[in-house]
């Protein structure tokens, strides 16, 4: 096709492109030219006389990929920007916005070269979601032709001319969403991209390039505002050719005319709704379609209201409870105001004083850290909101009474202890030693041996050794346990357990007039006064264990034990056999897997730490983490 003297550095330099990366950019199957002779990747080799003598420069995109220029981004609009030849000047410009896909966009360079068939502003839409210039519908890298032919997608060997460049040939000086060619997507959305005023062809020359934006940009009220104000006012930035807006407030709509660029204002006549909700948007119509900006919300608050009275639920007014650490409650206060929280304080007192629950309470629902004494008391809570407005409950009184069921006693005394039974407590005969703390002989002292677990209190403790073994009571057993001196490292009462390990009584009540510790128990055991202020935790942390299965057939099955942990903390898991000797046990780190705050679990196959199964029968699984235990019964099958 070439004249017999054509020169072979067109093709020398096409190819050294493939070298570098480059696809072709005509159309390999022949039934279109591609970008013609506009590109060194295309039939631009064969420019020059004689023919690939002087080659086409490589197109924008070419440079681009290269990496050898970084085409400017237009943000919004550019005024009369220059554009410099290409051939001499590293500038080309990326025209791209939210209408269109990532990888579609549009670039524009000043083509001066003398060998071209015309000279002027090159404008090529880009859509590097095709893979080359072989469907000639629909190109990789296609050249905006200014005389709107398409000869280049049309196989009429025509590979460019002087209506291909603007203002080219057919003098035209606008490229956008209605001019032909037009700067629609190739799925015929209007991308409102637009280059105007094209100066004549020279070797600098000046056009508007402009990306109409798809949103409107909002600037007041903020998004998520609360605002203090029934009137406000609305701004919004102006765009560009258009006159008349339409301001969207929750359900109403308010036509705004102006001819204001920049930031446009705009108060509503009408007042909004105190504490309301609003959601609002900017639309604005032209020839080209209608935009709508993004939509933002605010609330009204004009008027700062208090939150409703607390209703106190638990304890009922008057009533009367055999809890120490009662978790209080009452209804939850709401509060009128948008985005008010309430937070609470609760006031809880005897008549020696007033006491407070110690911080700001989140919920509606409250637990003292520390046992209250028995005695009568009255309460009430107050609900604050955000900025301090604050609402009191009315006030209600309870009593604390620990030993509410008819039952027997056990009550130590100096030299002396009276076991009393209730009807029906104990059916058979029940025979125990009492040991006083100077009687206690070297065997004895080993079995209720405590010292890694609670120090227990000198000269207090009162120990009932059951000879033919641990009795469960059908009725509770009240048993009181005198101590001397102060409270201060006083507990409860403990139980020595048949695996060995004490115990904590969580019904314990201390009694300072009489000095005495009391609480109700089911069984028969060994007790003493615990006094382990590091053992027993004014929160316990361990808020729940299960296991499943439970039975299970240990060596062939495994359980899965799980437990709640209120906050990270170090954990211990020890499993002991009826007899009290260990069998297995495992450690975790606070934060590590079975330390984590929230639901843990691990798993038991039934084996000792040896390796060798466990006989079949009821084992104890301790949990203890921070001073809290939990016990948990697992059978073995």
């Amino acid at each position: 096709e070439h004249e017999g003297n054509a020169s072979s550095f067109g093709i020398f330099c096409h190819e050294f492109g493939h070298q570098l990366g480059l696809p072709d950019l005509y159309n390999t199957d022949n039934d279109s030219a591609g970008i013609g002779n506009w590109s060194l990747m295309a039939t631009g080799a064969w420019n020059g006389s004689p023919q690939g003598s002087s080659p086409a420069h490589f197109d924008a995109w070419c440079k681009v990929e290269l990496d050898w220029i970084t085409p400017q981004t237009v943000p919004t609009s550019l005024i009369q920007q220059s554009i410099p030849q290409a051939e001499t000047n590293p500038v080309a410009y990326k025209l791209w916005n939210n209408t269109m896909d990532t990888k579609e966009y549009f670039l524009v360079e000043n083509r001066q070269s003398a060998y071209l068939l015309g000279k002027g502003l090159l404008i090529y839409h880009v859509d590097e979601n095709q893979q080359n210039n072989n469907n000639q519908s629909h190109y990789m890298v296609a050249l905006e032709q200014a005389d709107g032919r398409l000869e280049l997608e049309h196989k009429t060997n025509n590979r460019g001319d002087a209506g291909d460049p603007y203002p080219g040939n057919t003098s035209n000086k606008y490229f956008d969403d209605l001019s032909n060619p037009n700067s629609r997507t190739y799925s015929g959305k209007h991308t409102y991209i637009a280059v105007k005023n094209i100066s004549n062809s020279d070797s600098t020359m000046t056009a508007d390039l402009s990306v109409f934006p798809l949103n409107i940009n909002l600037t007041s009220p903020n998004n998520d505002s609360m605002l203090s104000t029934n009137t406000p006012t609305f701004a919004w930035t102006s765009v560009e050719g258009v006159g008349t807006y339409t301001l969207t407030v929750g359900t109403r709509t308010f036509s705004v005319a102006t001819t204001t660029t920049g930031t446009i204002l705009y108060r509503p006549a009408l007042p909004l709704e105190e504490n309301a909700y609003y959601p609002w948007s900017v639309t604005a119509g032209t020839k080209k379609g209608t935009y709508t900006s993004e939509t933002w919300y605010f609330w009204i608050n004009v008027v700062n209201s208090p939150p409703s009275v607390p209703i106190l639920s638990f304890p009922i007014n008057g009533q009367t409870i055999s809890q120490q650490t009662p978790t209080f409650r009452w209804q939850a206060s709401t509060d009128p105001d948008p985005k008010d929280e309430v937070r609470y304080a609760l006031m809880y007192w005897t008549g020696s004083g007033t006491k407070t629950s110690g911080g700001t309470i989140t919920s509606n629902s409250w637990t003292p850290p520390q046992n209250l004494s028995e005695g009568s008391y009255s309460w009430n809570v107050v609900a604050v909101d955000t900025i301090g407005i604050t609402t009191w409950s009315g006030t209600e009184t309870f009593t604390i009474q620990m030993i509410t069921e008819n039952g027997g006693t056990i009550t130590g005394k100096d030299g002396t202890t009276t076991v009393i039974f209730p009807e029906g407590a104990v059916h058979g005969i029940v025979m125990f030693d009492i040991f006083m703390p100077d009687e206690i002989d070297a065997n004895v002292q080993q079995v209720i041996d405590a010292a890694a677990n609670v120090s227990i209190a000198t000269n207090t403790i009162r120990q009932m050794q059951v000879t033919s073994g641990q009795i469960v009571f059908a009725k509770p057993v009240t048993i009181y346990i005198p101590y001397s001196g102060t409270t201060t490292t006083l507990q409860a009462i403990y139980a020595l357990s048949p695996y060995g390990i004490w115990e904590r009584i969580e019904n314990s009540s201390i009694n300072t007039t009489t000095q005495t510790i009391s609480a109700q128990v089911y069984f028969f055991s060994v007790f003493g006064i615990g006094a382990a202020a590091d053992y027993c935790p004014s929160t316990n942390i361990i808020s729940s264990v299960a296991n499943w299965p439970n039975p299970f057939i240990g060596g062939k099955e495994s359980t899965t034990i799980y437990y709640i942990l209120k906050d990270n903390a170090a954990i211990s898991i020890n499993i002991y056999n009826p007899i009290g000797e260990l069998v297995w046990n495992t450690q975790y780190p606070a934060n590590s897997n079975g330390g984590r705050q929230g639901v843990n679990e691990i798993t038991w196959d039934g084996k000792n730490g040896e390796g060798e199964r466990v006989s079949q029968g009821i084992y104890f699984c301790v949990i203890e983490a921070n001073g809290s235990r939990k016990i948990r019964k697992i059978g073995v099958k």
